[in-house]
């Protein structure tokens, strides 16, 4: 895998890669104008649409150097979320000139006074998005105490003459999940912005000219340095438009939209292909040829990634992945510290350590590393789909991923029973070992 790429394949895009950001120009006028306009916006859309990068390589950089605000980005719930909040805050306004903290201690956690003071601080209003809103009920479900987030938003929401405007990114199927501010914040869903999956034209531009960008910074030596033998290639607006027609067919589900997920999977790695034949130009053959077309693209990137596991690696990751990825598809972070303790049970005959095995899914793009809780440095799958169809289709040797599990569980116990004492005639059997 390539170091330097002009597609991020599943990686959600940041703020640092708006440069090869393509195919939302509507979207990130509209967020970017309610965010500004409305004391409340919520943005949903479905699991992979896109609305993390939207909101970071879009928005967040189209107002990094608006004059009269300041956006805060923030998306870590797995740690306190107050503190956590106040603390990205002034991370963000320490970098604007001019700007001090005035004192303030985040660990006092009064939102309303902070916010103010910083707010006059920096002489700009403050543009708060909360991103991934669905993971603040999924690690703190039961908040409703004096100054936790769940109690303070409404208050915030509530004070006309706050210079605060909030935006609340949240997934589709969890939409629902907001009906717990119903009766403390007026007009909860009077502001909704929906993020659909790319239209067809969208997906041509987020082919096109990401490529386009990075061609031109070869050219100008950007990657000069890099040991990746670049070079720059080109391709037609009609080649463009067949894959993305390929990609619509391998979706299946009378889908017209794209999946950014699929096309980002499948433009990294044609282009990593046309990079390694030599090529001056994409060429759909490579796509549908040699590469086996889009599903097969798509399916193979997990399997080459397993492919290189030993058959006792791939087992933890299966294990890994179930407190990971819940039923519903939601995905969570995840600590070394806490997967070794919840794999306490699981008989690992392999010799790599955990580490290791997560290292190898993070080089893959399959687990990223999100914001650390308190010093650790929890994981989250990137995406859902490549791991749940794993989890769920057959293995090799015709067993489902519960035959597999099971098989686990009495290997586990075989383990545990050959390690026993043997007890000699006559003798009172050991126990506790």
């Amino acid at each position: 895998m390539l170091k330097h790429c002009p597609y991020k394949g599943l990686v959600p895009y940041g703020e640092e890669d708006a440069r090869y950001f393509f195919g939302r120009d509507r979207e990130r006028r509209l967020i970017s104008a309610a965010l500004r306009a409305s004391r409340l916006t919520v943005l949903y859309g479905e699991s992979g649409a896109g609305k993390s990068s939207v909101l970071a390589a879009g928005v967040s950089h189209d107002l990094r150097d608006d004059p009269e605000y300041a956006l805060v980005l923030f998306r870590n719930w797995r740690d306190e979320p107050v503190a956590s909040l106040l603390n990205a805050a002034r991370d963000r306004l320490s970098k604007l000139p001019g700007f001090t903290a005035n004192g303030d201690d985040p660990k006092t956690g009064d939102l309303n006074t902070v916010f103010q003071r910083w707010s006059e601080a920096a002489k700009r209003s403050l543009l708060i998005v909360l991103d991934q809103f669905e993971e603040y009920f999924q690690y703190h479900p039961a908040e409703t105490h004096r100054g936790t987030l769940a109690e303070q938003l409404p208050h915030l929401l509530n004070q006309t003459e706050l210079p605060v405007n909030f935006l609340i990114a949240v997934r589709e199927d969890a939409l629902g999940t907001l009906d717990r501010f119903k009766g403390t914040i007026p007009n909860l869903f009077d502001n909704l912005l929906r993020v659909e999956h790319l239209s067809r034209k969208a997906a041509q531009d987020a082919i096109v000219e990401p490529l386009k960008k990075f061609n031109e910074d070869l050219r100008a030596g950007r990657f000069s340095t890099s040991d990746d033998h670049l070079h720059p290639i080109g391709i037609e607006e009609q080649v463009a438009a067949q894959v993305v027609n390929e990609i619509v067919r391998a979706q299946g589900e009378d889908q017209e939209r794209v999946q950014a997920p699929y096309l980002q999977l499948v433009m990294t790695r044609w282009w990593e292909r046309e990079i390694e034949n030599d090529s001056q130009t994409m060429r759909l053959s490579v796509v549908l040829d040699e590469l086996g077309g889009v599903k097969t693209i798509v399916e193979r990137y997990l399997e080459d990634t397993l492919a290189t596991l030993s058959p006792q690696d791939k087992e933890v990751v299966a294990e890994v992945f179930r407190y990971m990825v819940t039923p519903t598809g939601r995905k969570i972070a995840q600590t070394t510290t806490d997967l070794t303790k919840n794999l306490l049970n699981f008989a690992y005959m392999g010799e790599r350590s955990l580490e290791e095995i997560l290292g190898g899914l993070q080089a893959a793009r399959l687990l990223r590393k999100v914001p650390p809780p308190a010093g650790a440095c929890p994981m989250r799958p990137v995406t859902n789909s490549p791991t749940t169809l794993w989890l769920k289709r057959p293995s090799s040797g015709g067993g489902s991923f519960a035959a597999r599990n099971k098989w686990r569980m009495q290997r586990g116990r075989k383990k545990k029973q050959s390690s026993e004492p043997k007890s000699r005639p006559g003798s009172p059997r050991q126990r506790g070992s």
